[in-house]
């Protein structure tokens, strides 16, 4: 009975490896098993233990279900491996600034197991802080502990499928480390739909940034530098802000703010609704609860909706990621934005493949996103430095 056991066992615990060694999974499980592989090694030894202690091994069926485990593993050291390749992957995407992928402390053992960080020492987190009217118009700033004054913005927009999400479950290892390092974070809800029409979820974007910047003094930010960042819909909806900086149409009744930034970065974004070139399954959802209305009915509200086609030499620095392995959104969809802003865009647009990462890689606090995340405060404090230094130059330049 028990060497039967160990058995299904092993088979379960392969397939999942093989489910996280595949480019079209099924997501949730290979989110797991892709970002936490040395975890699943862990959990399994302790199994094989009790089932070894047990005698399972003396029989022919607990030796076979021990070799099956065994190559499990190993796909799973392969794994562990993507995750150490994500850090030559950001010094190469930030080659073309001059920059490196970052540095920090080793992780101690405590980083290593806890899967979900805690708010890090000298961070403090205001929770709840209504930037509209709405219910869901909500958001929660991190930033260093104590009264300070002139530190940039960043606005962390949750994904979700514009559906769903919520400001405090996505995007913890960015949102601690850039508060850490000296950031206003704001991580930010948003009306969702159905009961939400686009473009209500990029007007809630907007009016938060006016918010951040009517408040900067209240909560120590600098309105002259605010980035945008965000995973899946949010990715969409940061694009898509950054890319239409004070489109009137997008600013009922704060039409005089301003909703510029100065950067973004995108974690496995959607970036064309239409998806004109098959990249991904379709989504009637798009269609019947988020835009209410169909491609054909108004093409223009598709285009406007799709940062793919908002591309332009205005466009600030831009930060794009996505996971080799993510089968919910493939890899060619940030690859056909970076090419369009590329082909337009005065800043700088770098894009980093992580090997192995999934649709939600940044989920956990795990070595894959420790080194992602190291990569992306280089481009931020980057960004900014260069921001301060044209705004130096022009200011000697008018005097």
């Amino acid at each position: 009975m028990l060497s039967a056991l160990f058995f299904i066992g092993s088979l379960i615990g392969a397939l999942l490896t093989i489910n996280g060694l595949r480019r079209r999974s099924l997501w949730l499980p290979a989110m797991i098993t892709n970002e936490l592989p040395l975890h699943h090694i862990v959990w399994q030894a302790v199994v094989v233990g009790l089932f070894a202690w047990g005698g399972v091994l003396d029989h022919i069926l607990g030796r076979i279900a021990l070799a099956i485990t065994l190559a499990s593993w190993a796909g799973l050291l392969v794994m562990a491996v993507w995750s150490v390749r994500a850090r030559p992957t950001m010094a190469a995407a930030l080659a073309p600034m001059g920059l490196k992928a970052g540095s920090g402390s080793p992780p101690t053992l405590s980083d290593i197991v806890r899967v979900r960080g805690k708010l890090p020492r000298g961070v403090e987190a205001i929770r709840g802080i209504a930037y509209g009217p709405e219910p869901a118009q909500l958001l929660d700033i991190h930033k260093p502990r104590g009264r300070q004054s002139g530190l940039p913005i960043l606005v962390q927009i949750h994904g979700g499928g514009w559906m769903r999400g919520h400001r405090e479950r996505e995007s913890r290892p960015l949102v601690h480390r850039m508060a850490a390092a000296g950031w206003v974070c704001a991580s930010m809800d948003y009306r969702l739909s159905p009961a939400a029409t686009f473009p209500d979820h990029l007007i809630d974007v907007k009016l938060a940034i006016s918010w951040l910047r009517a408040n900067e003094a209240e909560h120590g930010g600098d309105s002259s530098f605010v980035a945008l960042s965000g995973g899946s819909a949010g990715a969409h909806l940061a694009g898509l802000a950054a890319l239409t900086p004070d489109d009137l149409a997008y600013q009922p009744g704060f039409a005089s703010a301003d909703t510029s930034v100065q950067a973004c970065v995108t974690f496995y974004g959607i970036h064309d609704l239409l998806d004109r070139n098959r990249i991904r399954y379709p989504w009637p959802f798009v269609e019947s609860r988020v835009m209410k209305v169909s491609p054909d009915a108004d093409p223009e509200a598709w285009n406007r909706a799709s940062p793919l086609t908002q591309v332009g030499p205005h466009a600030p620095p831009f930060l794009v990621m996505h996971g080799s392995h993510d089968s919910l959104v493939p890899p060619d969809e940030s690859r056909q934005f970076v090419a369009a802003l590329r082909a337009v865009s005065q800043s700088p647009v770098l894009y980093a493949e992580i090997p192995g990462g999934t649709h939600g890689f940044d989920f956990f606090h795990s070595l894959r996103s420790r080194h992602v995340v190291r990569g992306v405060e280089s481009f931020l404090n980057a960004s900014l430095a260069d921001h301060k230094a044209r705004n130096s130059h022009t200011r000697s330049t008018e005097k």
